[in-house]
């Protein structure tokens, strides 16, 4: 098990993908060959949490939903991260 640090120790090149490439990239991982079944259940909950986040996202930027509620709703969505 790896220790979490401090963000400030940690030097990280940050990188931005679009969700058409996250979801690729997830897909792609799921259907390799020496993936067990447990790992594929949790790319796929993956999967449906980022397309979740970025709904609600887009439906914050509408004004359909508040900031809290965003919030809130990505909090339950990441949790078990």
């Amino acid at each position: 098990m790896i220790k979490a640090k401090a963000i400030h120790q940690i030097r990280v090149k940050i990188k931005q993908y679009c969700l058409a490439h996250l979801l690729c990239n997830i897909q792609g991982q799921a259907e390799q060959s020496n993936i067990s079944l447990d790992e594929v259940q949790r790319l796929g909950n993956l999967y449906d949490a980022l397309q979740e986040l970025f709904k609600d996202r887009h439906r914050l930027e509408k004004g359909q939903i508040s900031q809290s509620t965003w919030q809130q709703n990505g909090y339950l969505n990441w949790c078990y991260i």
